[in-house]
């Protein structure tokens, strides 16, 4: 094999190792700083309106998504509220079946 051929070989590797390198560095760096930032800010007061009667028997939290269980005179129901915008996503009622 041709000495300059060999040469070019060589040095056409090595910037494609400093390129890769580059690379994954940078995709590295990325990915931490994206995990590193602040979440959207959350309002410290959230107003739920609750139906006459009703109390908060159970809470639960799913990421920015809070769900209320409640019983209420006509039966129990689930709140779903989004905490980041505090607004009601969705209501779950139950009904009774009577025999």
């Amino acid at each position: 094999m041709n000495i300059k051929v060999l040469k070019f070989i060589v040095i056409a590797m090595g910037i494609l190792i400093v390129i890769g390198t580059t690379v994954v560095a940078v995709t590295i760096v990325n990915r931490l700083s994206a995990r590193q930032a602040a979440p959207d800010a959350v309002s410290a007061e959230i107003p739920v309106t609750l139906p006459d009667g009703a109390r908060i028997v159970e809470t639960a939290l799913d990421g920015n998504r809070l769900a209320l269980r409640i019983e209420t005179q006509s039966g129990p129901r689930i709140l779903i509220i989004d905490i980041s915008t505090g607004t009601l996503i969705s209501t779950v009622e139950f009904e009774r079946t009577r025999p």
